[in-house]
C-alpha cells in the first residue's frame, strides 16, 4: 500500500542468508530448503525488511503447497537482462526500467494451480485456504511495484509453481558500489533481566550463557506454564522475553 520504505543498497544474497534459519524452522517438516545463490550478485536499491517480507510470503506458500507431502523449495537468485519482449509472462513491468536486473525466484514442487487459480493470486483476500487469509501476494505485490519491479508467475496443478521477482540492478555488487565504513569496536553491555523460555535443556544452557555473556541477569523457562509462572512473578522487573519460536 502505501507504506514507508527506507531505501538503500541491498544485496539479495545477504537477504535470503539472513532469513534462512527463522524459514527453514517455520516450514513443513516434510519440507527441505535448497539455496541457489548466484555469485557476484549486483546490489538493488530496497528496504531490506519489505524483501524480508516478499521471502516470507512466498516461502510460507510454497510450503503450504507442499502440504503433507515430502518436497523441496528452491530460493534462487541471480541476473537477467531486462528486455520487454523478455518479460511477455511477467505482471506489472511498466515501471521496470530496461536493462540488467536482479531476480529472486521461490519455486516449490508442490501442489501448483490451475490457470483459474493463478489468475486471481493478487486479489486481496483470495486464498484456497480458510477464511482470513489471502493477503500474502497482495502484499507481495504492492511491495514489489513501489520498488518498480515486476513478477513472473510459472505453475501448472500438480506439478509446482515458481515465483520470481525482478528488481531494477544498481550495477555493481554492494559491496564494491558502497564499501562498508570502518566498524568501531563495540564494547556495548547489556543489563536487566530477562525470562529465557526454551524447552530443549541443552539449547537452554547456551542461551542462558550467552545471554549472561552480554551482561544480562537470566531466568529460565521450561514450558509454557512454567513462562507464565515467572512472568506473572517478575513482570515489573523484566527487560526482555526471548522465547523459542515453534514451543508448544
Amino acid at each position: 500500500g502505501r507504506g514507508h520504505f527506507v531505501i538503500e543498497p541491498v544485496s539479495l544474497n545477504d537477504v535470503v542468508i539472513d532469513l534462512t534459519g527463522m524459514l527453514e524452522v517455520s516450514i513443513s517438516k516434510k519440507a527441505r530448503m535448497r539455496l541457489a545463490l548466484a555469485g557476484e550478485l549486483p546490489a538493488i536499491w530496497a528496504d531490506a525488511t519489505q524483501l524480508r517480507q516478499i521471502l516470507m510470503n512466498l516461502d510460507t506458500n510454497a510450503s503450504e503447497a507442499i502440504g503433507d507431502h515430502t518436497g523441496v523449495i528452491t530460493i534462487t537468485t541471480g541476473t537477467n537482462d531486462c528486455a520487454k519482449e523478455d518479460l511477455r509472462e511477467a505482471f506489472f513491468t511498466e515501471d521496470l526500467p530496461e536493462g540488467p536486473c536482479v531476480f529472486l525466484e521461490v519455486a516449490d514442487d508442490g501442489c501448483g494451480m490451475t490457470p483459474e487459480v493463478k489468475a486471481r493470486i493478487f486479489d486481496p483476500f483470495f486464498t484456497t485456504k480458510f477464511t482470513g487469509r489471502g493477503l500474502g501476494m497482495a502484499a507481495v505485490l504492492g511491495i514489489v511495484r513501489g520498488h518498480r519491479g515486476a513478477i513472473r508467475v510459472r505453475s501448472e496443478a500438480g506439478r509446482g509453481t515458481a515465483i520470481r521477482i525482478f528488481f531494477p540492478a544498481i550495477g555493481k555488487p554492494v559491496l564494491e558500489a558502497f564499501p562498508p565504513a570502518a566498524a568501531e569496536e563495540e564494547s556495548w553491555t547489556g543489563s536487566g533481566l530477562v525470562l529465557l523460555v526454551e524447552d530443549e535443556p541443552v539449547v537452554r544452557d547456551v542461551a542462558r550463557r550467552m545471554i549472561e555473556a552480554l551482561g544480562f541477569q537470566v531466568i529460565a523457562a521450561g514450558d509454557g506454564r512454567e513462562a507464565l509462572a515467572q512472568f506473572h512473578r517478575r513482570q515489573a522487573e523484566l527487560k526482555a522475553v526471548l522465547m523459542d519460536l515453534t514451543m508448544p
